[in-house]
């Protein structure tokens, strides 16, 4: 092999070294970087946890809350529910024994008097004479 050749290897394998030397540099750096970024974020991260592990335990208590009350308000209702039936009940059986009793007695005036009119016949010509 040449000098020349030599030289130009030498040259070659010199700035292959300073560029493998500037990125293990780079690299370096970058960790280093990324070690203090890690010292920065690693207290937010253990308090994003911690805050994380309260609001679970609060939905959690929330949701136990809830489902009681939604509990309570359904046993509401159906107790609600049942007492409107029982007055509805009620309500329908007051009102419509009077007004079957009036209907009845309505029904007897109504019968009595076709007797009654039946049984008067000059009564009925006079009241035959007077509506026309």
């Amino acid at each position: 092999m040449s000098e020349a050749a030599t030289w130009a290897l030498a040259i070659i394998v010199a700035i292959n070294s300073l560029l493998i030397g500037a990125i293990v540099l780079a690299l370096a750096k970058l960790n280093q970087g990324l070690a203090d970024l890690n010292e920065k974020v690693g207290p937010l991260i253990e308090q994003a946890e911690r805050n994380l592990a309260q609001a679970e335990a609060a939905t959690e208590s929330a949701t136990k809350r809830l489902d009681q009350m939604m509990a309570r308000v359904e046993g509401m209702v159906d107790h609600v529910s049942g007492s409107v039936e029982r007055v509805t009940d009620r309500a329908e059986e007051v009102a419509t024994e009077p007004l079957i009793a009036a209907a009845s007695t309505m029904a007897g005036v109504t019968e009595g008097l076709r007797t009654y009119r039946a049984q008067s016949p000059g009564q009925s010509a006079a009241e035959e004479g007077t509506d026309g």
